[in-house]
């Protein structure tokens, strides 16, 4: 939810919509427009982060991208992105094997 606010206050400054001044559009209109794709970006930011994140304080190395796992009921999307519920995702990943030189 910060990260989608800081997004919204951002796209604020921005945005030019008839009838409010350069920088005034409240940020509630703003939701209304454009909290969905603003919501997806803020999702992919936040798989790109986590993903990153796990892989490293596991100390591993992922050989691919790793695979995200997430719902697929259209309508805990909607949620999701409405900002109503958690993100909850699974990844699978193939790991780098350390290899010793003797």
């Amino acid at each position: 939810e910060a990260k989608l606010m800081a997004r919204l206050t951002d796209a604020r400054d921005k945005v030019r919509i008839n009838g409010f001044r350069p920088g005034k559009v409240p940020v509630q209109h703003l939701r209304k427009m454009y909290g969905k794709s603003f919501m997806a970006e803020v999702v992919n930011e936040i798989l790109n982060d986590s993903t990153r994140s796990i892989t490293t304080g596991r100390g591993e190395k992922a050989a691919m991208q790793p695979e995200v796992i997430m719902t697929e009921d259209e309508k805990e999307a909607e949620k999701i992105l409405a900002g109503g519920t958690d993100f909850e995702f699974s990844l699978n990943y193939e790991v780098i094997p350390a290899i010793e030189i003797k």
